[in-house]
């Protein structure tokens, strides 16, 4: 379910509307841009997002939809220090929210999307 995707998300802002602090190495999502996507206007989303490490390290990057199913992969191999960017075509995606989740190094980060018809 969704709640379990959130609740195993540790940098995901919690009752208090705070986020917990992230290590220093921790991969991160650091935008998501347009959001919300209207699809009626743009489908392309830009996702940036950094490992966190210093080296190449081996990094995953998914889109759940709101039941917490895994809609796709974004990225899913070895992946160098720095800013890095996916474009994710979203003209087939249903209207809703996404959580999107880029996992590496062992720890986990995630940031919602929000896809508008």
């Amino acid at each position: 379910t969704m709640q379990a995707l959130l609740d195993r998300l540790p940098c995901i802002p919690r009752s208090t509307g705070v986020a917990e602090p992230l290590a220093p190495d921790a991969p991160e999502i650091v935008s998501t841009f347009p959001n919300p996507v209207q699809t009626a206007h743009s489908s392309l989303i830009t996702i940036n997002y950094r490992t966190g490490a210093t080296t190449a390290r081996y990094t995953t990057l998914r889109m759940y939809d709101a039941l917490g199913r895994e809609v796709r992969t974004l990225e899913n191999g070895e992946v160098g220090p720095g800013l890095h960017a996916v474009v994710v075509d979203a003209s087939t995606l249903p209207a809703g929210v996404y959580i999107c989740t880029i996992e590496s190094g062992g720890i986990e980060a995630a940031r919602t999307l929000h896809v508008i018809r």
